[in-house]
């Protein structure tokens, strides 16, 4: 077969060209010390010899950490795979557990973790700074365990989804399916893009005498009862949340509701009288963001970032008011980008001054879309201590300008998952993109298209492909073709045996576990189903099942077989 190969084949094969089936469309690889998705960073070993399903006991006293656990033992259980599987105790040493909240951690160690087999007892310990690098080991021992030892931690500290509920409403339990795909893929923010033009998508005290006007439907919005049971569903997942408003643009659901934080717009056929953007020369309108960001502290009270929106603001209705003309004109200001740089100054001005009860500022950084200083000319925020997210391309000029200018840089411009192509270059490109010395990245899908019916299949394993960068980083992005392949194939069907439905990489291959329809009764968000109470603990050695060794001899001879 190699000898057929062209140069490009070879190029995309990378250094260690495993055989490929192209007719059964997987590669007949071993994959030692390579079935943890995303890809380890430090050291990883394991053993065949201790490759064969357990669950877990443990007495460990953090909540956080038996958790994991518990949901380790669920998810075997749902699969209704094995029988009787045996026990292995696992203990955890957390050196801090005083970090119950993911919004808390401020360095990339306190996500990371080890792992050691202990031969003498048969049993494991993780290690970790915090409970959730604790947790993060848990998962990577659920796909592999084999493991004998482990050494991991993330390349970038933001790791995200961004999660466009405006567009179509998705009912809570979608919002759960969401997370805990997002725990299985190790990402830990959840860019929650909260108000667009089409629909306010969560409960406020400002709009409650106006939800037939921001909502698509009388139930079409998330609680505050409800929102609160998902930032505490993200929080034990290791997941913090970073709500976002849109201002000044795409505020039209609010602006139709309250007329007096926008203006008329004048120029019929292009924009509707009502359809421009806040009015920002009008100063009740920063009384009124003021308010509206007080509300959003209190719904959202642990986070951390919060992202303000400004992008693709319309310029049309400010263009045909003369007011708003005349005011610009009062202020020396002869173009728009002056006009909103001036709202972007005070905007932050406003969430800095916002404080939590212990007197410090409740967001350590706000997020903006880049637009308002894309151009090299436009001004720049006085408040530097922004994270710019890239969305408009990247380019090494604009990268470095916005570092040297103290911006925190997000890159979503590479993982836009709502752009749809044909073929496998989809994944591979979101596999091989970097993300620099930038703080992390994104993975983006925009709603337009989308709801609870299409969104968990566009989301995975595409998103999959961009979570290994965002946690494995840029010195493992040059893997060869096939082998990344055979992983991420490997990582898609343990998510299928989860209960994700979780769409195929290309032409042909199955799952060894079973496909999609095996698993329809599992529960991915862990709250529906029922899980098989603990079986008492014994002390005898652990045997394999037999119900596992047919599932198992199924996955060597799809990913562990050489010709």
């Amino acid at each position: 077969m190699l000898a057929n190969l062209t140069p490009f084949a070879f190029s995309r094969y990378g250094y260690n060209k495993p055989w490929y089936d192209d007719a059964r469309n997987y590669v007949t690889e071993d994959l030692t010390n390579d079935k943890v998705w995303p890809q380890v960073t430090g050291y990883y070993l394991s053993d065949e010899k201790l490759d064969s399903r357990y669950k877990l006991k443990t007495d460990t006293t953090n909540e956080l950490a038996k958790g994991a656990v518990e949901r380790f033992n669920y998810f075997l259980d749902e699969a209704g795979l094995y029988e009787n599987l045996p026990y292995k105790s696992i203990s955890f040493e957390i050196e801090d557990e005083s970090f119950v909240r993911p919004d808390d951690l401020t360095t990339l160690s306190q996500e990371g973790y080890g792992i050691s087999y202990n031969e003498n007892d048969d049993s494991y310990t993780i290690s970790s700074e915090t409970a959730f690098g604790a947790m993060y080991g848990v998962q990577s021992l659920w796909q592999d365990p084999s493991i004998v030892s482990v050494k991991d931690r993330p390349a970038y500290k933001h790791r995200g989804y961004l999660f466009d509920t405006c567009r179509h409403f998705m009912g809570i339990k979608y919002v759960y399916r969401t997370l805990a795909g997002m725990e299985m893929n190790k990402l830990n923010i959840l860019h929650w893009h909260l108000t667009d033009d089409t629909s306010l998508s969560i409960e406020t005290d400002m709009f409650r005498n106006f939800k037939d006007v921001v909502h698509y439907c009388p139930d079409c919005y998330y609680t505050k009862v409800e929102i609160a049971e998902i930032i505490e569903y993200a929080r034990v997942r290791g997941i913090s949340i970073m709500p976002e408003i849109e201002t000044p643009g795409h505020v039209q659901a609010m602006t139709h509701a309250m007329h007096d934080i926008t203006q008329e717009c004048f120029n019929p056929g292009t924009t509707e009288s009502w359809d421009g953007p806040l009015d920002i020369s009008n100063e009740y309108v920063y009384e009124w963001l003021d308010k509206f960001l007080r509300e959003i502290q209190s719904i959202f009270p642990a986070s951390r970032k919060i992202h303000l929106g400004n992008d693709e603001i319309n310029y049309e209705c400010w263009e045909s008011n003369n007011d708003t003309k005349a005011w610009m004109a009062d202020h020396n200001m002869t173009n728009y980008e002056e006009y909103t740089s001036y709202f972007l100054n005070r905007l932050l001005n406003l969430a800095k001054n916002i404080k939590r009860e212990d007197g410090s500022r409740q967001w350590d950084r706000v997020g903006v879309w880049e637009d308002q200083f894309v151009d090299e000319n436009a001004p720049l925020p006085d408040d530097r201590e922004i994270s710019a997210f890239v969305w408009l391309g990247f380019n090494d000029e604009k990268f470095n300008r916005y570092l040297d200018a103290g911006f925190e840089v997000i890159r979503n411009d590479c993982w836009y998952l709502d752009y749809i192509s044909y073929g496998e270059t989809e994944w591979e490109k979101y596999h091989k993109c970097k993300l620099y010395q930038s703080t992390g990245g994104e993975i983006s899908l925009w709603a337009e298209y989308v709801d609870a019916s299409n969104t968990e299949s566009r989301l995975w394993p595409r998103g999959s492909a961009g979570a290994e960068r965002f946690w494995s980083g840029d010195n493992l992005a040059d893997e060869g073709f096939y082998r990344a392949k055979s992983r991420l194939m490997n990582f898609r069907c343990h998510m299928v045996s989860r209960g994700f439905k979780a769409e195929p990489l290309g032409p042909g291959g199955y799952c060894p576990l079973g496909e999609i329809h095996k698993f329809d009764h599992v529960d991915v968000t862990g709250l529906y189903g029922s899980s098989v109470e603990p079986e008492p603990v014994t002390s005898e050695p652990m045997t394999e099942s037999s119900g596992f060794s047919v599932g198992f001899s199924a996955i060597l001879m799809v990913f562990a077989y050489f010709k």
